[in-house]
């Protein structure tokens, strides 16, 4: 289950970021297995998970659909 934590103004994720991050650890892959899937760089997804730059409306999608059922 993915969940977020409370936080402070001063943190730098948002939910995205966070969400990024625990779906890439709850399907067990690194940054670079899961931006191979994403078919993006590696540092993007690093800039995903901390909330320098935000993934594309397709990319929402993408990272939705990789969820789980």
């Amino acid at each position: 289950m993915i969940t977020t934590t409370p936080r402070t103004p001063t943190q730098a994720r948002t939910d995205i970021g966070i969400f990024v991050h625990q779906l890439r650890q709850l399907l067990g892959l690194t940054q670079a297995q899961f931006a191979m899937q994403l078919k993006v760089a590696v540092p993007t997804i690093a800039r995903w998970e901390n909330n320098r730059t935000q993934p594309s409306p397709l990319a929402l999608i993408q990272l939705k659909n990789m969820l789980p059922t």
